[in-house]
């Protein structure tokens, strides 16, 4: 993580208050709270891009090859999970 002091002026509005009363509970500030908020927002946003472009990419894999399973395939591999005798997960065809 980058340690730089940058600042970024940002107008809560009726948030603030909401947090000062989240802070105070927590015994925090409003700026930890603010913090931790937009880490694990970037965090979600970096996850989403990681997954849509692994879905783009298997998308394309699909459309150069055309290997697939069928909904009912897998559905029918992820009904075994709970099951004493777990089938093994579908191979791709076309």
């Amino acid at each position: 993580m980058r340690d730089t002091q940058e600042v970024t002026s940002v107008k809560l509005g009726y948030r603030k208050s909401i947090l000062q009363e989240l802070a105070t509970e927590m015994g925090g500030s409003v700026h930890s709270l603010v913090l931790d908020a937009v880490d694990s927002h970037i965090e979600h946003l970096k996850a989403k891009q990681a997954y849509d472009r692994r879905a783009m990419q298997a998308y394309r894999d699909y459309q150069e090859t055309g290997l697939h399973i069928t909904l009912n395939e897998f559905m029918d591999w992820v009904a075994s999970l709970e099951m004493d005798d777990v089938k093994e997960i579908p191979k791709c065809h076309k």
